[in-house]
């Protein structure tokens, strides 16, 4: 399930169709018994639940492929409980050695090869296995509220308890961008206020700028169901009738960048706001970086990638302010790397999907709002410092 849902994420490596159908195992997954859940928390905490907690609701409010969340009251606070299901990390380890077995027989076979199994297996099996320790995951949510701790519009839940199996973190309320985005299209008469759209928006772009261009750290598990919108109503004279504040939860997948992937990253943003062929032979550029191995490409696979981003860019891809699709472009852009065989590292995908889940969020709520327009500022003083004494200081 969980490789399922990491591949729905990888349309550089993978066809969209089968990125789609995959896309569900995302939500609804088995749940393990209450009994189980004693038993983890009876041994992890060393006590039992009525002991543990003020209140404990039995049943959970969700569960995925490695854990499920309950809600409870812990000291007059509302918690969130993550329990993990009995045997993952064991199971974990059988099902990699079956997989990799399976993936190497159907890459070989005629006809399957652009399936890529046996590199997406090795690609994945390194962001998979610190999500079976909570005690990982904690450690991240503690940085991520320290990076964040000066943003008032963007959040994450706080890490309590932190033991190997069990997490206990601040219950946060909200609805899931998926749910708000629904909402919108039936029209549902308080979740059609132009300016609570602008500022959700708004707010994604400044958390996806922030990790790229100044923590380095990203979280690397942001779809729709992860994002929670959080509607306050504030009061008082010149404030916003209703403010908003976004919340990222399950940070068990992250990504922490290196210099050189974040300058390549921010690069092909660049490349996609001059537009045109030269933005597309500066793209191609840049991209060909995204993978560890770059030597293994011929002379005439580079060039005839090079040829075709360009020319792609030249068709569809304008610049800054020019109406330019950036979901469309970083799409087709996926399309090519998958077209030429070109495997491009973890994180540079985490980069990519964060991006397209953003810009589709946007497309969503205010279809004339462009993403890469607004991030057009931030991105050029950055590079700007790049080249200035103190620079990084001052930006």
């Amino acid at each position: 399930i969980k490789w399922g849902q990491w591949t729905s994420t990888r349309p550089d490596m993978f066809s969209a169709g089968l990125c789609k159908a995959l896309s569900r195992l995302h939500d609804g997954a088995k749940a393990h018994s209450l009994a189980i859940t004693e038993s983890q928390i009876a041994k992890e905490l060393e006590c039992s639940i009525d002991d543990a907690f003020d209140s404990f609701e039995y049943k959970p409010v969700a569960s995925g492929s490695i854990a499920q969340v309950y809600r409870a009251k812990l000291n007059g606070e509302d918690v969130a409980v993550k329990v993990r299901h009995p045997g993952v990390t064991s199971q974990i380890q059988i099902d990699f050695r079956i997989m990799k077995v399976v993936a190497s027989i159907l890459d070989s076979l005629p006809g399957l090869g652009w399936l890529n199994l046996e590199e997406s297996m090795l690609q994945f099996s390194h962001t998979i296995a610190s999500q079976t320790n909570f005690v990982t995951e904690g450690s991240k949510l503690h940085l991520f509220n320290k990076n964040f701790r000066n943003s008032q519009g963007i959040g994450f839940p706080v890490p309590i308890v932190l033991t190997e199996s069990v997490l206990i973190e601040s219950f946060e309320e909200g609805i899931s961008v998926a749910e708000f985005t629904d909402l919108y299209r039936k029209k549902e008469r308080s979740y059609t206020d132009p300016e609570v759209n602008l500022a959700i928006i708004a707010q994604g772009e400044n958390m996806y700028l922030k990790m790229l261009l100044e923590d380095n750290l990203m979280h690397a598990d942001l779809h729709p169901g992860n994002i929670l919108v959080q509607k306050m109503k504030k009061r008082g004279r010149g404030r916003q009738k209703n403010a908003v504040r976004i919340i990222l939860v399950d940070a068990g997948m992250t990504a922490v960048l290196s210099e050189a992937e974040q300058q390549n990253f921010i690069g092909l943003l660049e490349a996609m706001g001059e537009g045109g062929r030269k933005g597309g032979t500066e793209a191609a550029h840049y991209l060909l970086n995204f993978t560890s191995s770059p030597a293994e490409y011929s002379a005439e696979q580079i060039n005839q990638f090079t040829k075709d981003v360009s020319e792609f860019f030249a068709e569809s891809c304008g610049g800054y302010f020019s109406g330019m699709d950036m979901g469309n472009v970083l799409r087709g852009i996926l399309g090519f790397l998958r077209e030429h065989r070109i495997s491009i590292d973890a994180n540079y995908a985490t980069l990519v999907m964060n991006a397209l889940c953003l810009d589709g969020l946007a497309k969503e709520l205010i279809p004339s709002y462009r993403v890469l327009d607004a991030a057009k500022p931030l991105l050029r003083a950055h590079q700007l410092s790049k080249r200035l004494p103190l620079g990084r200081t001052i930006f």
